[in-house]
């Protein structure tokens, strides 16, 4: 099982697995899954990119013909289109959040134990996060026609701003995304983990 994964990551399962527990199943999300998850925030930042590629150009554009034509704006000014250089970083991290998303893909790995089902989210860095028993009694399956799916054990609802003052929230499914055999990763936490006495 852990022979499929890169040597870093059977070294991190490995660390986090008690030499009592048995190690059943380990697995990694497919990377378009995964990446699909951003297609909101893709999809947002075209325009918002694009706009700020447009104004950013078009301030610049106006600081350097004014100067040309020998009647440039006061000294500040030289720095206005500068301000649009956050949002063209902002937007282009927007555009590429599905290649990140990819990218943590191949750094994420899936365990099943006979006590825990355990997330090693990858990144930057990684966190990791274990279900026992006890949290894994409202698991909800999605499954594909290819036998692939989403295991979601719960979701966490931040607090985020809807614009004009209004807060709202906004939910993030925790859970095994985008394995293969997804009803026979459930099967296996039924048996050994939920079935226990």
């Amino acid at each position: 099982m852990l022979y499929d994964l890169p040597l870093e990551l059977q070294r991190l399962v490995g660390d986090e697995i008690d030499p009592r527990e048995r190690l059943l199943w380990t697995g990694q999300p497919r990377p378009g899954r995964f990446a699909r998850q951003m297609l909101p925030v893709l999809l947002f930042g075209i325009p918002f990119f694009g706009f700020a590629v447009f104004w950013t150009s078009m301030a610049t554009w106006g600081v350097f013909s004014s100067r040309t034509a020998g009647h440039g704006p006061p000294g500040p000014f030289l720095f206005f289109p500068l301000f649009g250089l956050p949002f063209l970083l902002v937007g282009a991290g927007m555009l590429l959040s599905p290649l990140f998303m990819a990218w943590a893909a191949r750094r994420t790995v899936y365990a099943v134990t006979d006590q825990w089902a355990i997330i090693f989210q990858g990144g930057w860095k990684t966190a990791v996060r274990s279900f026992r028993k006890g949290d894994l009694s409202q698991i909800q399956r999605t499954q594909f026609r290819d036998g692939s799916g989403d295991l979601i054990f719960c979701a966490e609802f931040a607090p985020c701003s809807r614009g004009y003052g209004y807060y709202g929230y906004r939910g993030n499914q925790i859970g095994f995304i985008g394995v293969d055999n997804v009803k026979s990763v459930e099967d296996l936490i039924e048996r050994h983990i939920l079935q226990q006495e």
